[in-house]
């Protein structure tokens, strides 16, 4: 579902990330806007800091958050281990493009 809001082609077909392209609609805007921290990444980072702390029900509340928001359905992760790995794709997927993945995968 994400890779439909997330990639686009050009009239090449070369695919980019649309994540984030200028908003046209505002000629005055500078286009300096950057986000520096996302609402899922503070989540999921909650997510993951619970479940380490083996409050692996919150974890998936919190993980459950993101999901529902992007329009999937909830986890069906149940062990500690599997909401783990679970979270870790949440992560790969949702914050795609965004500069996260090498220190995830330089901390898991």
């Amino acid at each position: 579902m994400r890779r439909n809001v997330y990639v686009k082609l050009t009239t090449a077909g070369v695919p980019y990330c649309s994540k984030w392209t200028n908003n046209t609609a505002v000629p005055a805007d500078g286009g300096s806007d950057f986000p520096i921290l996302r609402y899922a990444d503070v989540l999921l980072m909650m997510a993951e800091t619970e479940n380490e702390l083996t409050n692996t029900g919150n974890a998936i509340t919190l993980l459950n958050q993101i999901r529902t928001r992007a329009g999937l359905p909830g986890t069906t992760a149940t062990t500690q281990a599997d909401v783990r790995t679970a979270i870790e794709l949440e992560r790969r997927l949702e914050l795609a493009g965004e500069g996260y993945r090498w220190f995830d995968l330089l901390r898991t």
